[in-house]
């Protein structure tokens, strides 16, 4: 999973967010994306989906833990 989850509670894309690093990596995973074969496809399950977008709203681990009721120990 790719993630920008921060311990900070929200971030600003102008002021917390190094813009060109992260269009460098987008693009670099965009390519890396279009030479997988694209017969594949990825089935979240029903616990995965909203933890992968909180995880997108930039919420952290412990957070998404807690929203969920779960325990954010590894």
């Amino acid at each position: 999973m790719l993630t920008i989850a921060s311990h900070k509670p929200s971030l600003s894309l102008e002021r917390d967010l190094d813009q060109p690093a992260a269009v460098t990596a987008v693009a670099l995973l965009h390519a890396k994306l279009e030479q997988q074969e694209a017969s594949v496809q990825v089935e979240l399950t029903a616990r995965q989906a909203p933890c992968l977008k909180w995880s997108a709203e930039g919420k952290s681990m412990r957070a998404i833990a807690a929203i969920d009721g779960m325990s954010s120990r590894r």
